[in-house]
């Protein structure tokens, strides 16, 4: 069953990244990792009929397309995102404090340190992102902000993933130190999700 944030059928893409060796060059090019390895156990944040919703099993479009697709469907279904365009950081914090009730330290993750990281710097920099991102190949149907949301969220759970819930797999752990340090400004976000293709 899929299991993370509205976004996460992209944290797959997102979250295989680790970084280089040696600290002086930590954030210039994040190559993958190995397929299939789970950095984070981090708890199911929809339900398999809201999944499901967004998602159908039976579609026939590319794995991108039901992406974007998904994505968007998320962030209206549950009105993350406003009639002008701007995200609602209001109902997103208000929808993660119903989701992550009684796991406290999954709370703190995901809206302190996720979404209190990751809303201000898309917001801000929104018009930034949208130039960069014209250089990658996407789907159509893909609304970019709920999009580059979705990927910030995802690579800052696995940040700042506690540790009883990572694995110790060497190449997570240098994921999420790239995650934690690196995915910090427009451009390394951009980046990101350019070398997730």
């Amino acid at each position: 069953m899929l299991n993370l944030l509205l976004f996460f059928i992209l944290l797959s893409a997102v979250t295989n990244i680790s970084t280089a060796q040696d600290d002086g060059t930590l954030c210039d090019k994040p190559p993958k990792i190995t397929p299939n390895v789970t950095c984070c156990d981090n708890p199911a944040l929809f339900d398999g009929v809201q999944i499901d919703e967004c998602y159908p099993r039976d579609s026939k479009d590319s794995i991108e397309e039901l992406n974007c697709k998904g994505i968007l469907c998320l962030f209206e279904k549950f009105k993350f995102k406003k009639t002008d365009g701007s995200l609602d950081k209001t109902v997103i914090e208000q929808f993660f404090d119903n989701t992550l009730k009684g796991k406290p330290e999954w709370l703190d993750v995901v809206k302190n340190k996720a979404i209190g990281q990751c809303f201000g710097m898309v917001e801000d920099n929104y018009a930034k992102m949208e130039e960069l991102l014209k250089t990658l190949k996407m789907p159509s149907q893909c609304a970019a902000k709920p999009m580059i949301m979705s990927i910030c969220i995802s690579a800052k759970i696995t940040a700042f993933c506690p540790d009883k819930f990572s694995s110790q797999d060497e190449t997570c752990k240098k994921q999420k130190i790239f995650n934690e340090k690196c995915i910090n400004t427009p451009e390394k976000l951009v980046q990101a999700i350019s070398y997730s293709d």
